[in-house]
């Protein structure tokens, strides 16, 4: 049976059988999405956890969840009714601690992940872990907008920090990594061990990103450079075309002056001769 922790916020209608043989019932009723920061409505007619987030979906345009273990997703929730409430309590409804056949209490956690930047709205991470023996595992969130804003593909990051951890061996199993494209942010949960590899492949991939832009900058100086020596080159041979056409009408110039001269010389000669009779 579930011991929700915030029982306080919604009225849940038994179907008079246990959580481990609740079938799954059909999706929830559409019902128009609300605003931004408006309290929701939600019937849930009950299912499995997954069925849960994904109809919250439906009717919260805010709501950002991660199912961070993996039988998180399977696990049964009984039918629940929601009248106006917010989204964070709506995602933590849910927590609790539950039994499936016979097994140790398996407790239902739900938190906020706080991230920060311009228009990023908020995370919420549902886990579970055994009663008496919490989880090691942590959620890590990494804003990768710096790098998509440089043409670094969302596939080429996940592949890098995948293959970062398939490096490490099989522990990483447990890992999970999501992008979320409308925050720009990169999601993961894990181990400490394995966070810190994706912290530092994140990290490289950032200093390359600067490392690559600082090349370009050097590329598109140098270009820019080179550009203008051709251009100077091609102003120093048209000016020297200008200097060689000016020397040679000089040249004509002084062989007319010449000319000139000779010419009144003669004259001259001629003026005296003439003179002298």
């Amino acid at each position: 049976m579930i011991r929700p922790l915030n029982t306080y916020l919604l009225v849940i209608v038994l179907t008079g059988l246990s959580w481990s043989s609740w079938a799954a019932a059909e999706p929830a009723a559409a019902a128009p999405p609300p605003a931004p920061g408006e309290l929701l409505d939600l019937d849930f007619p009950g299912g499995t956890l997954g069925d849960y987030v994904e109809a919250l979906r439906q009717v919260a345009v805010d709501v950002n969840v991660v199912l961070a273990t993996p039988e998180v997703r399977d696990l049964p929730v009984p039918p629940i009714r929601l009248n106006s409430v917010a989204v964070g309590a709506a995602v933590r409804v849910v927590e609790g601690e539950i039994h499936l056949d016979g097994r140790s209490g398996l407790v239902i956690v739900a938190n906020e992940i706080q991230v920060t930047g311009p228009n990023q709205k908020p995370v919420f991470r549902i886990s579970t872990h055994r009663r008496g023996r919490p989880s090691s595992a942590e959620v890590h969130v990494w804003s990768v907008a710096a790098l998509l804003s440089q043409d670094v593909k969302a596939e080429a990051i996940l592949t890098a920090v995948e293959t970062s951890l398939e490096l490490m061996g099989g522990e990483h199993a447990q890992s999970q990594v999501r992008f979320h494209q409308d925050t720009g942010v990169l999601i993961a949960y894990g181990e400490r061990q394995h966070l810190s590899a994706i912290d530092h492949v994140v990290d490289g991939m950032h200093e390359a990103a600067a490392e690559r832009k600082a090349a370009d900058r050097m590329a598109a100086e140098s270009q820019r450079q080179s550009q203008q020596l051709h251009d100077l080159k091609k102003k120093c041979v048209s000016l020297e075309k200008a200097r060689t056409a000016l020397e040679q009408e000089r040249e004509a110039l002084l062989g007319q002056l010449r000319q000139y001269e000779l010419k009144i010389v003669q004259l001259e000669g001629q003026r005296d001769k003439a003179g002298q009779k």
